[in-house]
């Protein structure tokens, strides 16, 4: 049967609704273009240029020239008349009184203050009478206001204006670095340009490998995840989300869909379901409930910093919420917003609690509507996020801002000039912290409380007389980590003289969660030619405990892949899909200085490419692949048609179901997902172990080479002993081999930072968790030491992907017996050398013998022995015995392992006093 919005569902959204095809151009605002050069300038493409020289080191004083003498000659009260006069004389008034930010100050969206001053400058630019008033307040605006403050209203404006829809924004985490990485990174950052300064601008690029926050400080399970957490694009994405639909906006004045409360839901869902699925693949189970009553057990570091040398605030473990408020809220500051923020959370959650068992709320008005409706679930959505359509926002309030400010831990500040906001309070900085999801989860709770008061989900629902899928085929599932560069150097500050040179650029390298590209097959069987309409989801097969989970307790943790029409005929069809077409995911933001043009309306706008499938294992992590068919019927309005500019229709489906059908509500029992037209699917994801990140060996021209220049590289191991390493393996020179892998390994083992032994395999950084987690290097307390021990040796085994694989033989040289034979007799004594101990993965009574830590050297005797006995020289402290320490040596550099050889770099390499481990 055909089911038609209006047969089955208060859920489904009315057809007279515009469908919020909304998620994101969202990241159209990322795909940054270069400087338009060429003999003919078009109209955009200037306004383009405007967008980008406005936005250029934001964080400094305005520079550009011509923009700087347009904001001295331009005069705000001598062009009132180009502005809704009511939106100009509230704006002034602002600005005259000297209350809104000054430069530096720290501005966030979720203040109540903040809030109020950019709404008020984004409505100053909205009403522009035109685009060149509008530009050349936004220039005046840009020299005169907080940077946080016109970042955020030029965006929501440039988004939405009628005239510069279409314009795209350059990546947030470019414009704001300081958002997006780690402390380090930008002092770093800040280092290499000193640097470039003092020694004679030999070099213009600068690159430098980023940690995780999760490599520093792994205090909890869920930080184990910061790879995930911390994705630079996946936290854009949310900032972008936001700049479309930002909840203080009305949707009557600006046009916003009428449903974003249901938008609202569907998103987040979305994104609690995606990382379930992730947490899953580390064998972490369910996101826990947390009580207000109770101290909230995960704690949170964040390792950032603002721009004005702040650091974001941290959330102990097990903080106590009643605690905190009673000593930085309630009782020693004044009264402002966030006073009685740990009372107002109980109680906003009670009221929502009270209208979805009474079913109906009351408006600002004191008139009751009635909840259950084909409104009901967008008027929900709207009070918990608390946004501008709320029927009555004081009464209700805003759920989750509350629990953000509450749950983020950052102090009442003496005003709201001096606010230092935690993650939680910025939209660009909200997926790090895992909090976000434990709110989340009490949100789904309350939705879950309202669904189950509306008619179940049955057989009838999903179910289309004349469809079958026959089978559905997966290629093999595969992810893996692969290489991203940020170029930060917009975040730094700069000189007048700097600016105009342009001179020097730093990026940031990561390591990021992708998958190969794969393709699926579904066969399905129609008894007549009709459009329809494909939606295909991924969930968890097995719980944390390897217990199979059924579909109907899974409902809330499928995650939406894919939502694609197909025409069929009659009779067998055989549809292909190729991962790299999918719906809902868009590919990586241009750089904001290496963007090429591209023509917006043909991008794919939603989550990051890389994020379709969850973290494999190496023996494979069970999955559940649901795939339904159903005749497509579209709305009566045709979201593709709307004229709001914003090519958003991939991310939400364009037909008559409701978000997230067949999961978005609860069905009668188990059997309703499985009808003719429905396949569910059992998969396995592999995850391929990458030696080059394991070790951070990479021969990928770009570490090395930008646009031939030379670049700076900074690593984690000595790029150089890389370099020499893949020359003697070519050259069979396996004397020197020897010696420069073990010095290699001891160098990643003992400083670098990234491998810091953990407590146990699943708690160690993300990068290096398999199933037997610690390196096949290091691994002979774990079985798969049995893989380096064998006694022939392939260099991608040991140390990464060296030169296609080359095979590095040592046929029989290594092997138990001789080993046995040749050190046994001399019962382990002090002259063992080491790296047939461990390297080389002895048999496992002779390792345990004395050398029984994952490293070289245990501690004890390691040190002892290494560290004071002088064998490598008084200068190399215990810390500093296997790493590198660089120092002048005549025109060259001198780098001192911990082996008493010295190496020289060649005299064709770059030369700076900053080269070395950090």
């Amino acid at each position: 049967m055909h089911v038609r919005r209006s047969q089955i569902s208060q859920f489904f959204r009315p057809s007279k609704m515009k469908v919020v095809l909304l998620l994101l151009a969202v990241l159209a605002c990322g795909l940054a273009l270069p400087k338009y050069q060429g003999p003919q300038v078009h109209h955009d493409d200037v306004k383009q240029q405007h967008v980008f020289d406005i936005l250029k080191y934001i964080n400094n004083p305005l520079y550009h020239k011509e923009f700087l003498q347009i904001a001295q000659n331009f005069n705000l009260e001598s062009n009132a008349h180009h502005y809704k006069q009511e939106v100009f004389e509230h704006f002034l008034e602002l600005h005259n009184h000297d209350v809104l930010l000054k430069k530096g100050e720290i501005f966030s969206i979720l203040n109540e203050d903040h809030m109020q001053h950019a709404k008020a400058l984004f409505k100053l630019f909205f009403y522009a009478d035109s685009y060149e008033v509008f530009h050349h307040t936004a220039v005046w605006a840009r020299h005169h206001l907080n940077e946080g403050l016109f970042l955020y209203s030029y965006s929501v404006a440039i988004v939405h204006r009628p005239d510069t829809q279409g314009l795209v924004l350059p990546p947030v985490y470019e414009l704001f670095p300081h958002h997006f990485f780690n402390s380090e990174v930008i002092h770093k950052a800040y280092r290499l340009k000193m640097a470039h300064q003092d020694h004679g601008k030999q070099q213009e690029h600068y690159t430098i490998h980023a940690n995780y926050s999760g490599s520093y400080l792994n205090l909890d399970p869920e930080q184990s995840l910061s790879y995930y957490l911390e994705d630079v694009g996946l936290n854009a994405f949310y900032f972008y989300y936001h700049i479309h639909f930002p909840f203080w906006m009305n949707s009557d004045e600006f046009h916003l869909s009428y449903n974003r409360g249901e938008l609202f839901y569907h998103v987040h869902k979305q994104l609690y379901a995606r990382y379930h699925l992730e947490r899953l693949s580390h064998g972490l189970g369910d996101i826990e409930y947390f009580n207000w009553d109770l101290p909230f057990k995960t704690g949170y570091y964040p390792s950032l910093t603002y721009a004005n040398g702040l650091p974001f605030p941290e959330r102990p473990h097990f903080a106590n919420l009643r605690e905190y408020l009673h000593y930085y809220g309630q009782r020693l500051c004044d009264r402002n917003e966030h006073t009685f923020d740990y009372t107002n959370a109980q109680t906003h959650e009670q009221r929502i609690r009270e209208a979805i068992d009474s079913g109906f709320v009351h408006d600002h008005e004191g008139n009751k509507h009635q909840l259950y409706t084909a409104e009901g679930i967008n008027i929900l959505g709207n009070i918990i996020e608390g946004n501008a359509d709320s029927p009555n926002y004081h009464y209700y309030g805003s759920f989750v801002n509350t629990a953000r400010h509450l749950l983020g831990y950052s102090k009442h500040p003496l005003n709201h000039h001096k606010l230092a906001p935690s993650v939680l309070e910025h939209y660009s900085t909200s997926l790090r912290d895992p909090a976000f999801y434990h709110i989340y989860k009490k949100v789904f709770l309350l939705i879950d409380q309202y669904k189950q008061n509306v008619p179940h989900y049955h057989q009838k629902h999903l179910y289309q007389s004349g469809l079958k899928i026959e089978d559905v085929e997966f290629d093999k599932l595969v992810t893996y980590y692969d290489h991203f560069w940020s170029d930060i150097t917009n975040g730094l500050f700069v000189t007048p003289e700097e600016f105009e040179e342009d001179s020097f650029r730093v990026k940031v390298h990561q390591y990021r969660l992708n998958h190969k590209n794969f393709n699926y097959k579904v066969h399905v069987k129609s008894d007549k030619g009709l459009k329809a309409a494909v939606r295909v989801f991924i969930g968890p097969k097995y719980d944390e405990h390897g217990r199979p989970l059924k579909l109907s307790q899974i409902h809330d943790k499928v995650f939406q892949i894919d939502y694609f029409t197909q025409d069929l005929k009659v009779g067998d069809n055989m549809i292909t899909r190729n991962s790299a077409d999918f719906n809902w995911f868009t590919k990586d933001l241009p750089s904001f200085f290496d963007g090429e043009h591209s023509d917006v309306s043909e991008l794919q706008h939603g989550l990051p490419l890389r994020f379709k499938l969850p973290r494999g294992s190496e023996e494979g992590t069970s999955f559940q692949v649901y795939v339904i068919v159903y005749p497509h019927l579209a709305n009566k309005n045709d979201p593709h048609q709307e004229a709001d500019g914003l090519h958003l229709k991939n991310f939400v489906p364009d037909d008559s179901f409701a978000f997230g059908y067949p999961f978005d509500r609860p069905t009668e029992y188990e059997d309703v997902y499985h009808v003719p037209n429905a396949y569910v699917k059992h998969v396995k994801i592999y995850h391929q172990v990458n030696q080059d990140i394991l070790h951070g060996i990479s021969h990928d021209s770009s570490l090395e080479h930008d646009d031939d220049d030379d670049v700076h590289v900074y690593q984690f191991g000595d790029h150089n002993n890389y370099k020499k390493l893949h020359y003697q393996v070519e050259n069979n020179d396996d004397q020197h081999t020897d010696k420069l892998l073990e010095k290699i390994l001891h160098e990643d083992e003992l400083h670098n930072k990234m491998y810091a032994r953990p407590t146990s395999a699943k708690s160690m950084f993300p990068v290096l968790t398999t199933k037997h987690s610690w390196p096949q290097v290091y691994a002979p307390q774990y079985k798969n030491y049995q893989q380096v021990k064998t006694g022939k040796y392939d260099v991608d085994q040991l140390h990464g992907n060296v030169d296609n694989q080359i095979q590095y033989k040592k046929q029989n040289v290594y092997d138990d017996a001789q080993v046995n034979d040749k050190y046994h007799k001399q019962g382990l004594n002090d002259q063992v050398d080491a790296k047939y101990q461990n390297h080389y993965g002895v048999d496992d009574n002779l390792y345990r013998g004395k050398y029984q830590n994952h490293g070289f050297y245990v501690a004890d005797q390691g040190f002892s022995k290494y560290g004071k006995s002088g064998v490598y020289g008084g200068k190399y402290s215990y810390g500093n015995v296997y790493g590198t320490k660089v120092i002048p040596y005549q025109n060259e550099y001198q780098v001192k392992y911990g082996y008493g050889d010295d190496y020289q770099t060649s005299s064709e390499e770059h030369h700076d006093p900053l080269y070395h481990h950090y």
